[in-house]
């Protein structure tokens, strides 16, 4: 009798899951003419071999989707795989999508496209209950749990002895390790073959998604698995190797479960928001209408309110920088920032799911990639900017005082950074890990919660590095030698990526020693030109008073911005296509949301943070408009650099005006 519509949609199925070493079996079976098929029963004690249209067995095939193996300890496990095996026999709709969601085959391996994801939402999504036999027994549930295996694999020295013969660290007549282009006569396994070149990605080491019941452990899917590759090896000579971990399994969320943590974090943001609300309030419809009746200014706890305002802060936040010798601060600060996050976009997607993963190998050739490869330079220009402040207040209170609180000048800095530092922390060992799911979201968002829970007191302490690591022509001249060096420092690392390229160790020291510290002289001359003299090609540009608002949030950006990153790749169903445009139209996208994250941790934390430190050290008395304005006409007139370029004058320098100034 020809088959029936299930057992041919069937027959389809273990096709593609045989499109190895089984597709000519299935291909052959298909043409011959179908047995009878006996009815399983209720819960089989072992896993039964079934009948395909023609007799072909596929237990032993199928068994590598379900972990049924006697090997495996777990009888709950084996159980539910063994329902799991019988359902989809029966073509039954939840066991189908769970062999659905699995990977049948490995695609794109020899493009290095490493990330076989299956479907994972179709996987979670199955939740039924099965087994029942009457009202007083309603049955087994049973969920998809979604997991992603690592398999390595390599061909037996029997099988291709080539592959495992002395890799050279040159290029010879025959081979060059460090060519992207391959003969296409050669074996395949010339391709897989891990070469000496570290700017290839491995093409032995790939993830196989799996969906199996939510009894299963990782281990048992391992040992399954394991078990279900030995006739593989032993019929084609290949060696696999499986690793499954905890941490790469997730099921569907019931519902979230909210730690002690978690509720702190919580109320702690919403305590935030509802003053932020009431205080706005209270400036918008009291305060400002007393103001402009001439009333009195706020004191004490109505000065305390106040730094809450959401409008009072944006006002501050727009308003152009009053040292106008040192706007260039403002547009290096937001420049850098810019190649950090785009540097970072860059730093995730070719570490997650990559469906392309031959364009970056490519990259690694170009010497104007060096921006994103040596971007970690650009980090340095915020330790530049933040000595060089720290040094010209310090030269200026001791102009005037002769005298200087050394203590006292670290704890405001630690003052101001560390809340906002500290509540972003706790976002992320807490209510982060809660926002979404996704194949890599346990081992990726769940990984940075272990970290922040575990580690947040080294950052606290700022010890998380080290803990768990005159003549214009003489202008031209300098700036030319300034451009010079830091083009020298940026782009100079690309000689290490050159394929092949011998290594010198002196070489490698000196750059190492050199190339940050060169950097850092040629930020040093941007500012420094630009202050003494007025000479910098690009102060036009970074002085905008344009740029100041983002610039006074790169703080909060560059603490907001890594979550963005981490979310995305986190939450990725499939690969992603890169290419630099593509890569530009996502840094886009993480440089707009960065910034609103931003404006919100300020206008919440840092803002009201620094306006409380500003009343402390002015006696609880909040100035007038009218007042600050004659202030700043004066200091105008006068042309003087009394104060240091964000946030509120340093305690440690005792009787500096009380103007608002902005420190990095």
């Amino acid at each position: 009798m020809p088959p029936t519509a299930p057992e041919l949609l069937l027959l389809i199925l273990v096709a593609v899951a045989g499109g190895g070493p089984w597709g000519a079996a299935v291909a052959s079976a298909a043409t011959k003419v179908p047995g009878p098929t006996s009815p399983a029963p209720s819960l089989p004690p072992a896993p039964p071999p079934f009948a395909l249209p023609g007799g072909l067995q596929t237990s032993a095939l199928l068994s590598f989707f379900a972990p049924v193996s006697p090997k495996v300890h777990n009888e709950e496990c084996r159980n539910d795989s063994r329902r799991y095996l019988q359902e989809l026999q029966n073509l039954t709709l939840w066991a189908a999508q769970m062999f659905d969601a699995s990977t049948k085959f490995p695609e794109g391996i020899l493009a290095a496209d490493t990330y076989q994801l299956g479907h994972y939402d179709e996987c979670v999504g199955v939740d039924v209950v099965v087994g029942g036999n009457g009202p007083e027994d309603a049955g087994r549930r049973m969920r998809g749990q979604y997991c992603l295996a690592t398999i390595k694999f390599a061909p037996m020295p029997s099988t291709y002895p080539a592959f495992y013969r002395e890799r050279p660290h040159h290029a010879t007549e025959d081979e060059d390790p460090f060519s992207l282009a391959h003969d296409p006569y050669k074996s395949a396994w010339e391709k897989i073959r891990v070469t000496v070149d570290p700017s290839k990605k491995r093409r032995d080491e790939f993830f196989w998604s799996m969906c199996i019941p939510s009894s299963c452990t990782a281990q048992d899917l391992q040992t399954s698995m394991d078990a279900a590759m030995d006739t593989i090896r032993a019929a084609y000579g290949v060696r696999v190797d499986i690793t499954v971990q905890e941490s790469m399994c997730s099921t569907a969320k019931e519902s979230t479960e909210y730690s002690i943590g978690d509720h702190v974090v919580g109320l702690v943001i919403a305590i935030a928001v509802t003053i932020t609300i009431i205080s706005t309030g209270y400036d918008m419809i009291v305060y400002q209408q007393r103001i402009q009746n001439g009333g009195k200014t706020a004191r004490g706890m109505e000065s305390i309110v106040l730094v809450f305002s959401a409008y009072s802060n944006l006002e501050k936040l727009g308003k152009p920088d009053r040292t106008k010798d040192m706007r260039i601060l403002h547009g290096l600060r937001l420049f850098s920032m810019v190649f950090i996050i785009l540097g970072h976009r860059c730093l995730f997607s070719y570490g997650g799911p990559f469906y392309n993963p031959e364009f970056l190998e490519e990259r690694y050739r170009k010497i104007q990639d060096m921006f994103l490869l040596n971007g970690t330079l650009i980090v340095d220009t915020f330790f530049v900017l933040s000595g060089f402040l720290t040094c010209y207040s310090i030269f200026l209170e001791l102009g005037k005082r002769k005298r200087l609180n050394i203590g006292l000048l670290y704890l405001y800095r630690w003052m101001r950074l560390t809340p906002v530092y500290m509540m972003v922390v706790a976002f992320y060992a807490t209510l982060l890990d809660n926002l979404d799911n996704g194949p890599m979201w346990k081992s990726k968002m769940g990984l940075e919660r272990e970290r922040c829970e575990q580690n947040w007191w080294t950052n606290f302490l700022y010890i998380n590095n080290y803990v768990n690591a005159d003549q214009l022509a003489t202008m031209w001249i300098v700036s030319l030698i300034a451009g010079f060096i830091g083009l020298a420092s940026m782009f100079g690392g690309w000689s290490f990526y050159i394929p092949g390229r011998p290594y010198y160790i002196w070489e490698n020291a000196t750059y190492a020693t050199l190339h940050r510290i060169a950097w850092s002289m040629a930020m040093c001359w941007a500012i420094l030109g630009s202050i003494t003299t007025g000479f910098n090609v690009l102060e036009p540009i970074l002085s905008l008073d344009a740029i100041t608002p983002l610039s006074r949030l790169t703080y909060c950006a560059f603490l907001t911005h890594g979550a963005v990153d981490l979310y995305i790749v986190s939450t990725l169903r499939v690969p992603q296509y890169m290419s630099f445009p593509r890569l530009f139209w996502m840094a886009s996208g993480d440089l707009v949301m960065a910034f609103i994250f931003a404006l919100f941790i300020h206008l919440l934390f840092e803002a009201p943070i620094g306006g409380i430190q500003k009343l402390l050290m002015a006696g609880g008395k909040r100035p007038r408009p009218d007042d600050q304005e004659n202030k700043r006409k004066n200091l105008n007139e006068t042309n003087e650099m009394v104060e240091t370029p964000k946030g509120s004058t340093n305690p440690a320098y005792r009787g500096d005006t009380k103007e608002e100034t902005q420190e990095i």
